[in-house]
C-alpha cells in the first residue's frame, strides 16, 4: 500500500498548481486506502498520510481534508502516532475560520451600512425616520414563523445573534465536532498548555459567531472539557467568561451554559470559578461587558440559592449580604 501511494504523490496531485478535482481525487484515494485497511493496518503509512494533510494549505481543499482526517484518526477516537501535534493542527482550523467569521462580519456591517446610506441628502431624515420606524417595531407574520429556514434575530445589549436553521454544518461546527471527540477520547495523552490553547481559541470562536449552531457547538466542547477531564487555571478565566455571556441568551444557550456551569462548580476549580465571578463584580475595568456581570451576579445567585425564584427568606437582605 506504501508503494502505490508513494506513485500517487510522484504524480505531484496534490500541487497547489494542480486543478481542484485532481487534488480531489488524491484524497479521495487516500481515503479509499484509509478504509480499505481499516486505518489499523496502515503502519507507518498513518503518519505520512497524516503530513499530507497537514501541509496541504490550499484553502479550497479544507472540507476534504477535512474528511481525510476525521476517517485517519476514526472521528478522533485514534489519534496515535500523531497526537503531539494534532492540537496544533485543530488550533490552526479553527483561527482561519475565526478570520473567516471576522471577514464575513466586515463585510455584513458594510451592507447593512450601504443600505442605510441615503440616497440624496435631502431624503435623509425621512429615510432614517423610517428605518427607526421599520426596525424598533419588528412584525412576525404567520408566513415567517412556518418556515423553517427563517432567519431570527436577537439583540441583547450590543451583540445580535443570528439563529439560522441549517441541515448543512458550519466550518466551524465540522471543525469543533472533531475536536470534542478528540478531547473526549484521548484527554489523558494532552498536556495542560495544550488543553489551554484550545479553550481560548474557541473562546474567540464563541465570542465572534452569531450563528447559534456554532455557539452551542462551542458550549459542547466546554462541556466535554469539565466533564472528561478538567479546565487549566491560567484558561479558568476565560472559560467562566464565556459561560457569563452565554447565559444571557434565551432558550437552550441559556440552559446549556448553567448545566455546564453546575458541573464545574462540582470540580476541582469550583473555588477558582467563584472567585472570578466576584472579580467581574469588583472590578473597576470599563472592558468588563454588561453581559458578563449580569452572568456573574446570575451565577453567584443560583449558586447559593438555585435557579428557581425564591418567594420569601426567613432571614433580612442585609444579613444575607453581610454573610456573602
Amino acid at each position: 500500500m506504501t508503494e502505490v501511494w508513494v506513485c500517487v504523490r510522484d504524480l505531484d496531485l496534490l500541487s497547489p498548481d494542480m486543478p481542484f478535482d485532481a487534488r480531489n481525487v488524491a484524497f479521495q484515494f487516500m481515503i479509499a486506502c484509509i478504509k480499505g485497511q481499516h486505518s489499523d493496518n496502515l503502519g507507518f503509512l498513518r503518519v505520512i498520510f497524516y503530513d499530507c494533510i497537514k501541509s496541504h494549505n490550499v484553502k479550497e481543499d479544507f472540507e476534504i481534508r477535512l474528511l481525510a482526517l476525521k476517517e485517519l484518526c476514526k472521528d478522533g477516537r485514534d489519534i496515535s502516532p500523531f497526537e503531539k501535534n494534532l492540537v496544533k493542527l485543530l488550533s490552526e482550523w479553527v483561527n482561519e475560520t475565526v478570520q473567516q467569521l471576522d471577514v464575513q462580519l466586515t463585510s455584513d456591517h458594510q451592507k447593512e451600512h450601504a443600505k442605510s446610506v441615503p440616497p440624496s441628502s435631502s431624503s435623509s431624515t425621512t429615510s432614517s425616520q423610517q428605518d427607526e420606524s421599520n426596525t424598533s417595531f419588528p412584525t412576525l407574520t404567520s408566513s415567517n414563523r412556518s418556515s423553517t429556514s427563517a432567519t431570527i434575530t436577537e439583540a441583547s445589549d450590543s451583540d445580535t445573534t443570528i439563529q439560522q436553521k441549517n441541515s448543512e454544518p458550519t466550518r466551524l461546527q465540522s471543525v469543533v465536532n472533531l475536536l470534542i471527540n478528540v478531547i473526549k477520547f484521548n484527554f489523558a495523552q494532552f498536556e495542560e498548555p495544550d488543553i489551554s490553547r484550545l479553550i481560548e481559541d474557541i473562546s474567540i470562536a464563541c465570542k465572534k459567531s452569531k450563528d447559534v449552531s456554532d455557539i452551542e457547538c462551542c458550549l459542547r466542547f466546554w462541556d466535554v472539557v469539565v466533564r472528561f477531564g478538567y479546565v487549566p487555571s491560567s484558561s479558568l478565566k476565560s472559560y467562566v467568561d464565556v459561560l457569563c455571556d452565554k447565559l444571557n441568551q434565551e432558550g437552550s444557550i441559556s440552559q446549556t451554559s448553567w448545566h455546564i456551569m453546575r458541573n464545574l462548580l462540582k470540580s476541582h476549580c469550583a473555588y477558582s470559578a467563584i472567585k472570578i465571578l466576584f472579580s467581574n463584580l469588583e472590578s473597576v475595568e470599563p472592558l468588563t461587558s454588561s453581559r458578563v456581570l449580569r452572568g456573574s451576579v446570575l451565577f453567584l445567585a443560583w449558586a447559593i440559592w438555585g435557579p428557581e425564584e425564591v418567594d420569601s427568606l426567613s432571614h433580612t437582605y442585609s444579613t444575607v449580604l453581610s454573610d456573602t
